[in-house]
């Protein structure tokens, strides 16, 4: 039986779903990624992040591999706001990136990515 794994984090909390399969995922709901090494980091899941704060982190999203859902999250002032790494396909669709060092980082791995309505702040 296929399951998601609901995350719930606080300020200074980093949650991975390294170990739970490839079917699994993290639902990652209104949460906020504060001053980590990696906010989350996502390895052949299908996961969703939605609405989330992503602020002060190295790496504020990190996807290797498998299909995620990023949708609607604030990711600012990170090292480096996504990386799409292995051969992850994720739909990326309304975040909002501002006064991060690097956006976005995508290895040539990476299958078709879906960009729709993003927001990237003026330098």
């Amino acid at each position: 039986m296929e399951q998601d794994l609901v995350a719930r984090a606080k300020s200074g909390d980093s949650v991975s779903p390294s170990g739970l399969g490839e079917s699994a995922g993290i639902v990652a709901v209104d949460n906020e990624f504060i001053d980590n090494v990696t906010g989350i980091f996502l390895a052949e899941t299908a996961s969703r992040l939605e609405s989330n704060h992503f602020r002060g982190n190295g790496t504020a999203i990190r996807v290797a591999g498998g299909g995620p859902t990023i949708e609607g999250n604030t990711i600012e002032e990170n090292e480096l706001g996504l990386e799409l790494g292995g051969e992850s396909q994720p739909l990326l669709t309304g975040n909002h990136f501002c006064g991060n060092g690097q956006d976005l980082v995508v290895d040539t791995a990476v299958n078709p990515t879906t960009l729709e309505g993003n927001e990237v702040c003026p330098s």
